[in-house]
């Protein structure tokens, strides 16, 4: 997890993430590196606006549908 200061003052936070748990290198569980070590997204109200913001991130293309495991 990288922090950057803007211009303004404003503070962009930068965080590794990735697909993982599928045979397909575009559809898995989201995952986020904090402090090095690997771990689940897990939010009841991800969507698939989010969806669509961490496919964009990643260079994916655009958001079918996303799938919240209860």
């Amino acid at each position: 997890m990288y922090n950057y200061k803007l211009n303004g003052g404003m503070t962009l936070l930068v965080i590794d993430i990735r697909l993982a748990g599928n045979a397909s290198s575009i559809e898995g569980r989201l995952e986020v590196n904090y402090n090095g070590q690997w771990g689940t997204v897990c939010d009841d109200t991800f969507d698939n606006i989010d969806a669509g913001v961490v496919c964009n991130s990643l260079g994916l293309g655009f958001v079918l549908f996303s799938i919240i495991a209860v």
